[in-house]
């Protein structure tokens, strides 16, 4: 790599851990304000739940995170390479623009690269480390609603029906499960621990349908081993878990396995969340084509303010506009993967399109 693009790399990077830093510092410091309970649930705090938690939070929020510090980044590097006269020297020297911001534009690539091996790799474990912290923090300070919870199912490969209430990610276990042989058999159990080889079931009721057509209680146990039990684990798993929570490939089988399936809410939120993590790690290379133009453009009346404003505020309003979306997708009111998508590959088609016309262009 020549010198001059490992300069202005530098400058990029050092510029891009600065800023992400001292946005997550202070999201750190706004966000625990509001979950101090959860790291003094026990009454000690631990600093490495508080690492694993905001590191977590981080890979869950690196989604957008990236991408600003990366406008900012660019906007920083452009802006000082403009203002101390170096962006005139590189001209002069026969360095074009889309040249001398190559190394810039390839750190875009590698970032829409790691989002994506984030999505399939960090983003399922971060999940439930939250998931696991925040249940805690709760489990402690108050009890949970019954009244609220509602009924979730998962069919078995035998046919039957698994019934239950609510699952504890902190225990791995079902509460109040009812297991659906047929109409004549069933067994309700307080909880049942899935993920046990076998699995185990605790304060067991079997009920049995008599000759008169009464559900009669046939037997009872504190602890019961069900190997009989035909539990999917790939199945069961998707089940309990968001699909948001979901790794890329995992949600991809379950869409193709449900592909001639007829519609449903739980179809719905996978396609929604599939097509929500293939679409937006591509806002990170938006975000160094929004700025471009107006950065490079030389000039002694540079409006600053909006030249960091007007990018980051179009980035943001696309962001959430997308997280809208994704909410009409869920309840299948539009089909997921081309309203998802189709926003972020318009804003790259224009911004392109305008940065390959003239890279130098802006405000005079």
């Amino acid at each position: 790599m020549k010198i001059y693009r490992r300069y202005i790399l530098a400058e990029f990077l050092r510029f891009f851990v600065f800023f992400l830093l001292c946005f997550y510092s202070l999201y750190i410091l706004i966000d625990y304000a509001g979950h101090a309970q959860t790291f003094y649930s026990s009454q000690n705090f631990s600093w490495s739940s508080f690492f694993r938690y905001y590191g977590a939070i981080f890979l869950l929020r690196a989604e957008i995170l990236v991408p600003i510090g990366l406008l900012l980044a660019f906007v920083k590097t452009t802006l000082r390479l403009n203002h101390q006269r170096e962006l005139v020297a590189f001209l002069a020297g026969g360095i074009s623009p889309p040249q001398l911001l190559r190394p810039l534009f390839l750190c875009g690539w590698a970032a829409v690269v790691l989002l994506y091996i984030n999505q399939e790799c960090c983003v399922p474990p971060a999940s439930q480390e939250v998931r696991h912290t925040e249940e805690r923090g709760k489990k402690n300070t108050r009890k949970r609603n019954l009244s609220t919870i509602a009924i979730e199912s998962v069919g078995l490969e035998d046919g039957s029906i698994l019934l239950y209430g609510t699952y504890d990610p902190l225990a791995r276990a079902l509460s109040d499960v009812f297991w659906v042989r047929s109409v004549d058999d069933l067994t309700h159990m307080e909880t049942l621990f899935p993920w046990k080889e076998p699995p185990e079931g605790r304060l067991v009721d079997h009920f049995t349908r008599s000759k008169d057509g009464e559900l009669l209680l046939h037997s009872r146990s504190k602890e019961q081993t069900f190997s009989d039990i035909p539990f999917q684990r790939d199945r069961l798993q998707s089940t309990l878990l968001d699909p948001d929570m979901q790794s890329l490939s995992s949600l991809w089988k379950q869409l193709y396995f449900s592909f001639f399936e007829e519609k449903s809410d739980r179809k719905g939120r996978l396609e929604s969340a599939f097509s929500w993590k293939i679409a937006v790690p591509w806002l990170s290379l938006l975000a160094l084509l929004l700025p471009a133009p107006s950065t490079l453009h030389f000039s002694r009346r540079q409006p600053l303010f909006l030249l960091y404003v007007r990018p980051l505020f179009t980035l943001l309003a696309l962001y959430l506009f997308l997280d809208a979306l994704k909410t009409v997708t869920n309840r299948q009111i539009l089909p997921p993967f081309p309203t998802l998508t189709m926003p972020i590959l318009g804003g790259l088609l224009l911004t392109l399109i305008r940065y390959r016309r003239n890279p130098c262009s802006g405000m005079d």
